[in-house]
């Protein structure tokens, strides 16, 4: 008898309700006594989550996190799937969905979060506006976080839009189907450079959690310094304002370091923060839709930026405390756009308006957002 079918069998003959030391004995190397901890009552588990507490701490889920529903359809995506799969690993994307988390509808965070901790690797298919995609960003740098095993697979031959941000986040494995690839030979290629990231891969250790309230109502899980304040990884459940999540990186009770912040409104900020400050890069998805991703100093954007607007509107060059600042150009939905100087959100300088059909409106030089004849 093969040891899956023993394995099988074994199990069929254990009781409905099982207690602590069957369940060490069962699960052997991948037993976690807090995850028993968790799940038991009054000192045993059922079947069922014995059963989903095994699957959960098997290296077998893999996360390919694509653009958009389109892209995780892609010949490429679709032979690197096929091909994870036929070595026996549960391949998610959030677009299409899995038994590991259900397709999810609006990109919501918490569903992101969720996907990236099931996960053994996750995997970054890299296309040409990957850069520009929150869920992306948000999967890739909430695996930092959480201290999860990344791969980036570039999918084509196409420069991401935000190449720096890729560089920046690529570990040394990096592993690359060349475009095009529509034979299954390199997703082949690219499915066991996977495997192997993933069998060489220990037991994902993740930090004792201990949850503690907090004299403010704040609900932390995380560590905390020897005078009791929130110092390194965690995740603050805020009493006020009720409904800020943040999880990510503290320094001496402050958000400090990288980190992930849900705001009551449903805003969401990913990036860098000092003394409780964003700082750094970042992304910023406003609830009503826009979308920035830049740099950021003293709480504000400060610097090269990029915002994505709601409307179709998309504004790309200088910031300064918040607002437009030096070189830039806006682009309106309809196609016109205006490319030159900005001072205080206004055109200001030497700058040219462009017509939908391409011809020019007006160039010269702007005060305060109007022409100078």
């Amino acid at each position: 008898m093969g040891a899956a079918a023993s394995a099988v069998k074994s199990f069929c003959k254990l009781p409905e309700q099982i207690n602590l030391a069957v369940c060490k004995e069962f699960l052997g190397e991948c037993f976690d006594q807090e995850i028993f901890d968790e799940h038991s009552s009054n000192g045993m588990v059922t079947k069922s989550k014995l059963i989903e507490i095994y699957y959960t701490n098997q290296p077998s889920h893999v996360l390919l996190s694509c653009t958009s529903e389109s892209e995780s359809n892609t010949i490429n995506v679709n032979f690197l799937r096929e091909e994870l799969m036929k070595l026996g690993y549960e391949v998610y994307t959030p677009e299409l969905g899995s038994s590991i988390v259900p397709k999810h509808e609006g990109k919501n965070m918490n569903t992101i979060m969720a996907s990236v901790e099931k996960a053994s690797i996750v995997v970054m298919c890299v296309s040409p506006f990957f850069g520009e995609d929150i869920t992306c960003f948000a999967q890739a740098n909430y695996a930092r976080v959480y201290g999860s095993k990344t791969a980036y697979v570039q999918m084509t031959s196409k420069t991401p839009v935000s190449q720096s941000w890729v560089e920046a986040r690529m570990e040394e494995e990096k592993c690359t189907v060349p475009f095009p690839a529509y034979d299954r030979s390199s997703a082949l290629k690219a499915a066991k450079s996977l495997s192997n990231q993933i069998g060489n891969a220990s037991k994902k250790v993740v930090p004792k959690k201990v949850v503690t309230v907090m004299a403010n109502g704040d609900e932390f899980t995380g560590t905390l310094n020897e005078e009791g304040r929130k110092h390194g990884q965690g995740k603050c459940v805020y009493a006020n304002p009720l409904g800020r999540i943040y999880e990510g990186d503290f320094f001496n009770d402050k958000r400090h370091g990288f980190g992930m912040c849900i705001y009551p409104n449903g805003d969401v900020f990913t990036g860098d923060f000092v003394n409780e400050k964003y700082k750094g890069k970042g992304v910023y998805k406003y609830a009503e839709g826009d979308i920035f991703w830049g740099a950021y100093d003293h709480g504000q954007r400060n610097g090269y930026g990029e915002c994505k607007y709601s409307s179709g509107d998309f504004y790309q060059g200088g910031f300064k405390d918040d607002m437009y600042h030096g070189k830039g150009k806006y682009m309106w939905e309809d196609g016109a756009f205006y490319e030159g100087v900005y001072f205080e959100d206004q055109m200001h300088g030497q700058g040219t308006m462009t017509n939908p059909d391409g011809s020019i409106s007006f160039t010269g030089r702007w005060e305060m957002g109007e022409e100078v004849m």
